[in-house]
């Protein structure tokens, strides 16, 4: 008897292993499909694809009888259990979750258009950020998401404090992402752990301040140690050793398009695993996320604002919103994709590492160059294919 229900179990984990290999191969054959028959220039996209990391999320989107999303998802080499650098990816996690604070807060004239002025305890800053111009966290996002300002990134961060901040996504169930330091200040794990004092002002009057705090547990990517490459230059030296994400920001591709969902299809999502916003929030990050750069910029907008989108063109009458990003050699896009003119929707999460000889911190930036034709080629042919199946 008890042989037979090893040779059972044996049977049922073979069976399992056998459907998760088919499962994964039918979705990279699903894209070969694609690329094979709707991409510009098969050659250089095939080249992409065998020479760099790569790994692709792409969900189209159709509506049953009662307008309802229905989702089918298709990935390739997606794999949670390889590291990436997410970049400016992780801003929409720090929005939705700011004007969740505010909310949960629940104090009265204290909203995202509140004033917020952020000490300088730890003196991250040089003198001349220390006395930057007081904003309120909606500023910030704006500023974080339609131009890719680090800093205003780290003023939310500095808000929300990094205990907060991941302690939350993880009770949300994107229990691998990690949001562990600022962008535009690099520091050190420690500082990264503290986040400075923070208070609102209606006019004269203290509406809510937050003092100093230290994340008393140390957080790091959810692999430990975490190294890459082959080297990396510090003070213009090379240092041939690999280099350490240990303590970097991380959050893979299927919990980057679970936040799309959450922020454009709350109602498809678990309730107690949405983001805490009212309607106006979900109204302002939209806004905020599918703005035009150049349509945005004025004079109260930082002129050394840091690009943070990947910056890649749109076929057709395509639209995006979302939130990418480019750094240390790694390109990322996670945006919601909608063309109403051919009744299309769809969301595509992605990322390529483009580092062929191992090197971190160099002048070398053809990977944004390389990195954003294979997302050209890659959306083109999903657009294409997309167009196609409306006609069907």
């Amino acid at each position: 008897m008890r042989n037979r229900m090893k040779k059972i179990a044996c049977c049922i984990l073979l069976l399992l292993l056998f459907s998760c290999y088919n499962y994964e191969h039918q979705n990279n054959q699903f894209f070969y499909e694609i690329f094979n028959k709707y991409a510009s220039e098969k050659d250089s996209l095939n080249r992409l694809l065998n020479d760099y990391e790569v790994q692709l999320l792409y969900t189209h989107i159709d509506k049953d009888k009662n307008n309802r999303p229905v989702f089918s998802t298709y990935g390739f080499r997606v794999d949670p259990n390889t590291y990436f650098y997410p970049a400016g990816a992780v801003r929409m996690f720090v929005a939705a979750l700011a004007l969740e604070r505010l909310n949960e807060l629940n104090i009265e004239n204290l909203d995202r258009n509140t004033l917020m002025d952020i000490g300088d305890s730890l003196q991250i800053y040089g003198p001349d950020e220390n006395t930057a111009q007081v904003k309120s966290p909606g500023s910030y996002i704006e500023e974080m998401l339609i131009l890719g300002d680090y800093r205003a990134y780290d003023r939310l961060y500095d808000f929300l404090g990094q205990q907060y901040l991941n302690e939350k996504l993880w009770s949300k169930g994107f229990n691998r992402t990690r949001i562990i330091h600022r962008l535009a200040a690099d520091i050190s794990p420690e500082l990264n752990r503290a986040s400075n004092p923070v208070y609102f002002y209606l006019e004269s009057s203290l509406l809510y301040s937050k003092p100093l705090q230290i994340n008393p547990d140390i957080f790091t990517t959810p692999f430990g140690k975490t190294l890459l490459g082959e080297g990396y230059y510090k003070d213009d030296f090379l240092i041939e050793e690999p280099l350490e994400f240990t303590y970097k920001n991380f959050s893979p591709v299927t919990e980057l398009q679970q936040a799309l969902k959450c922020l454009y299809f709350p109602e498809s999502i678990d309730e107690n695993k949405r983001f805490d916003l009212a309607k106006d929030d979900y109204d302002f990050l939209k806004s905020c996320l599918s703005a035009e750069k150049h349509l945005n910029k004025n004079e109260d907008y930082p002129e050394n604002h840091l690009e943070a989108d990947t910056g890649f063109g749109l076929p057709g009458s395509l639209n995006r919103a979302g939130a990418g990003g480019a750094g240390m050699k790694f390109m990322v896009e996670n945006a919601y994709y909608a063309d109403k003119v051919n009744n299309i929707e769809f969301l595509f999460t992605a990322v390529v590492y483009i580092n062929p000889d191992g090197i971190f911190c160099d002048d070398q930036k053809d990977y944004l160059t390389k990195g954003r034709l294979f997302f050209n080629s890659v959306l083109g042919a999903l657009y294409a294919y997309e167009k196609q199946k409306t006609v069907q």
